[in-house]
């Protein structure tokens, strides 16, 4: 699973442009073992006075439309390679794994995924719990 790798944050950020490369790699021994990458999105929110508030307004828009716009496959930094068996999904929350807010809980269980690897530089920064704690017990 690889999170916000979106021109907005990745443009900004020394760090996420040095792991790019890393990141390749790591999908393509994943795709090669027969795992299924899945790169996660954000989606363009509606403003609210929640998070007005929280970032302020002029960083609360930024952050609105930090996803951008079109094709989810355009919308990833241009050094990422999706493979064709690989997910795409936009989430509309700061955790792909929100009840609601992104496909993905349905997708890893449909295609009986259980276990998640997290390639997120800014994990450490996010308010949920882990995405194993949060992704339902297949039935």
């Amino acid at each position: 699973m690889v999170i916000d790798m979106v021109p907005f944050f990745v443009g900004a950020n020394p760090y996420a442009r040095g792991i790019v490369p890393n990141i390749q790699r790591l999908a393509q021994r994943l795709r090669s073992a027969g795992g299924t990458v899945v790169w996660v999105l954000p989606a363009r929110v509606d403003r609210t006075p929640v998070g007005d508030e929280f970032h302020g307004p002029e960083a609360a828009e930024m952050f609105r439309n930090a996803g951008g716009t079109g094709p989810l496959r355009d919308r990833l930094w241009h050094g990422l390679a999706v493979g064709a068996d690989d997910l795409l999904v936009e989430k509309s929350a700061p955790s792909a794994f929100f009840p609601g807010r992104c496909p993905l809980p349905e997708l890893l269980q449909e295609r009986g995924i259980d276990t998640v690897l997290n390639s997120d530089p800014a994990a450490h920064t996010r308010y949920a719990p882990p995405p194993r704690r949060q992704h339902p017990e297949p039935s």
